[in-house]
């Protein structure tokens, strides 16, 4: 291989990756701006119930890391609850609820 041909098939990798970030970061963002409007509707969710908000053919391993990433942002507020069963038990609960606005950190 020519040292040109190294430089061309160099530069279409490197164009071949930006328009994949690009392609990444729409999705990401598509899914950040999904779980802002079914929190939004529905504003308190457990995290399964988010998912049923989101369509059950998006997959927890695209939705859950942009969602941590919302709570590192402090978009999205978990609260854990212990409630108690109607048998008697008692469970944890994950509450999800977006911050309010005026609490919500603005990306410059």
């Amino acid at each position: 291989m020519t040292k040109s041909a190294q430089v061309q098939s160099k530069q279409e990798a490197d164009k071949l990756m930006e328009a994949e970030r690009g392609i990444a970061n729409k999705m990401i963002q598509s899914v950040r701006d999904r779980i802002i409007h079914v929190l939004t509707i529905y504003p308190i969710l457990s995290p399964s119930m988010l998912q049923v908000g989101l369509g059950t053919s998006t997959q927890p391993g695209l939705w859950r890391p942009v969602l941590e990433r919302m709570i590192d942002e402090g978009v999205v507020i978990v609260e854990e609850v212990q409630l108690e069963h109607p048998s008697g038990r008692s469970y944890p609960y994950k509450k999800l609820s977006l911050r309010p606005l005026s609490m919500t950190k603005v990306a410059a």
